[in-house]
């Protein structure tokens, strides 16, 4: 470390942990400021008074403090190396931290000022570098423009809280800067300013505790680098908890759906989000990969908005101002592959919103918003082959129970295909209110859905709770391949059939559920390719009513025995 010492103004350099003690300068840069290079030239010294005083006053004060060393960001930084830069800027935080004191000089405060009034008008509070200055130092005195005393951190600490929206407890030091979640951090540099882009990211690494590399030159790169960073340092859900305004040419009509990167734009996107956090649902954790987060996660399923279909919400950590649960509203575009939508919003959810534990992957590789990506496309490519489902509105589906759930879409009622066809079985369990107080369910299978040779059929789930069970169980973990499943199925007695008719045990009546396929859908808001739609009815009628049902066979054939060409099944 290069310290200054404030008897001789010569720079002396110190290794390691054998550091005096130092006072350090927080201040906004002048044009005047001298650079390393500039204290090694008396004559150019003499040129920039403004920097020369400023490096004068604060080695006096210092002195006259009985402090022998001073810190000064403008000078004791060898800028032309790029090695000591990276050291410093990743150094800095601590830097500050061990000072005996910091001295902030506010060089538009003037001395007749009302302190009140003008205070929070002072550029230092705007300067994205200052940030950490303010909370690192536990000790901080600040100065006015003719460097008169102003009052000390702990003087002022009621506004310095109103101004900058930092706890108390932070700027006096009496809670740990571990205890404040990612998102409340983040807000605290929202409106900040730096002359270099990336610099936005760079005055937060002690802030988050985290190093990296200095790549000057990548500009926003450097914030969805430093994201990733904290991500993989802390399992904190709310580095999601972002929003973005909505403009006029955000969308191109109000219903357009919108997409965005997981990850914010800036630390501006963290500036209108409420900070009330609890433990709800928080990942085991989380990951970077390539052009994803990975997490472990208890994503939530459930309705937003009024809206009927029930969505995937990626829980925060955080409560809004009504004491609601808050999180991401996502968009599943694979298995278990998710990407953020409408990233104007944070959305409420209930306590009864169903988690379903699983490993997920969320899309950082998309455009920043204000070009967000509203497009379809890349969506519809991804799911290249589906098996949808459509219900009459009281016919429900019991989400626990739907295997596996890796592929299926509880937004669009559809199971998404694998790279593995022949492990691509599915099974749906269905539920109808009767009446009098009578639910009636069935489990729906298929196998071989990714093509022509799709067989399925309904089961009577008292009939058979145990065998569907198991085998719910084997599918979910991808066990049983087509083949084996259809063995089990003959072997438990299980039979394909396309109706099942349920007995309601309070009267003379029955419940019979139906499934109707139809091959060859091309509806281009789903995929780009042709697919099955399994559509499903109900009725109930008297038991006499109820018309015999055929059941049949499974065919345990392999494909190629049914005379089936490969390509007439499909795979991605």
């Amino acid at each position: 470390m290069r310290l200054i010492n404030t008897s001789t103004l010569l720079f002396e350099e110190f290794i390691g942990r054998n550091i005096p003690e130092y006072a350090i300068l927080s201040h906004t840069w002048d044009v005047d400021e001298l650079s390393f290079k500039d204290m090694g030239d008396p004559e150019y010294i003499k040129k920039k008074k403004k920097g020369h005083l400023k490096i004068r006053w604060t080695c006096d004060i210092a002195w006259e403090s009985q402090i022998a060393y001073a810190w000064i960001d403008t000078c004791c930084i060898d800028k032309s190396s790029s090695a000591e830069l990276t050291e410093a800027i990743n150094s800095m935080y601590r830097w500050y931290e061990r000072a005996r004191i910091c001295y902030v000089y506010l060089s538009d405060l003037p001395p007749s000022a009302p302190l009140d009034a003008a205070l929070k008008h002072c550029r230092w509070f705007t300067r994205g570098w200052t940030l950490q200055e303010l909370v690192a130092p536990k000790s901080i005195h600040f100065f006015g423009q003719d460097w008169n005393y102003v009052g000390s951190k702990y003087d002022l600490t009621s506004q310095l809280e109103a101004i900058t929206g930092i706890d108390r407890g932070i700027l006096q030091h009496e809670s740990s800067l571990r205890t404040v979640v990612v998102s409340k951090k983040m807000s605290w540099a929202a409106h900040r300013e730096t002359t270099r882009i990336e610099d936005t990211a760079y005055c937060l690494l002690g802030i988050f505790n985290v190093n990296m590399p200095l790549l000057y030159g990548e500009e926003e790169k450097a914030f969805q680098r430093l994201q990733e960073e904290i991500i993989k340092s802390t399992n904190d859900p709310t580095i999601f908890a972002w929003t973005i305004p909505r403009t006029i040419n955000s969308s191109q009509h109000p219903d357009d759906k919108v997409y965005s990167s997981i990850l914010a734009g800036s630390p501006d996107a963290f500036s209108n989000i409420e900070h009330d956090s609890g433990p709800v649902y928080p990942p085991r954790e989380l990951s970077v990969t390539n052009k994803r987060v990975k997490g472990q996660v208890s994503i939530l399923i459930a309705q937003v908005r009024g809206n009927p279909k029930h969505r995937y919400i990626l829980p925060l950590h955080n409560y809004n101002s009504s004491y609601q649960e808050v999180g991401v509203l996502l968009k599943k575009i694979d298995i278990d592959e998710f990407v953020r939508e409408d990233p104007y919003t944070l959305v409420a959810y209930t306590k009864r919103a169903y988690a379903t534990p699983q490993e997920i992957y969320i899309l950082i590789d998309l455009p920043h918003v204000p070009n967000p990506f509203t497009e379809y496309e890349f969506i519809k490519r991804k799911k290249s082959s589906v098996l949808q489902t459509r219900l009459p509105p009281e016919m429900k589906i019991k989400y626990e129970d739907v295997e596996p759930k890796s592929q299926y879409d509880v937004e669009e009622r559809l199971f998404i295909s694998s790279r593995f066809p022949s492990l691509d079985t599915c099974m749906l369990s269905l539920g109808v209110d009767a009446g009098f107080g009578f639910k009636a369910e069935c489990t729906f299978i298929a196998v071989r859905w990714p093509g022509v040779a799709i067989q399925y059929g309904l089961v009577h789930d008292e009939l058979f709770r145990s065998e569907l069970d198991d085998l719910r169980q084997k599918i979910g973990t991808r066990t049983y391949s087509d083949t084996r499943t259809m063995r089990y199925l003959e072997l438990e007695g299980i039979r394909k059939s396309s109706s099942v008719a349920i007995g309601i045990p309070f009267g003379n009546a029955s419940v019979l559920i139906s499934v109707k396929p139809t091959w060859a859908v091309y509806d281009e808001n789903v995929s780009i390719y042709p697919f099955w739609r399994m559509n499903f009815s109900f009725e109930v009628m008297a038991a006499e009513q109820v018309p015999q049902i055929p059941a049949g066979e499974w065919d345990t054939r392999d494909i190629s025995e049914l005379g089936i060409q490969p390509s007439d099944q499909q795979s991605r």
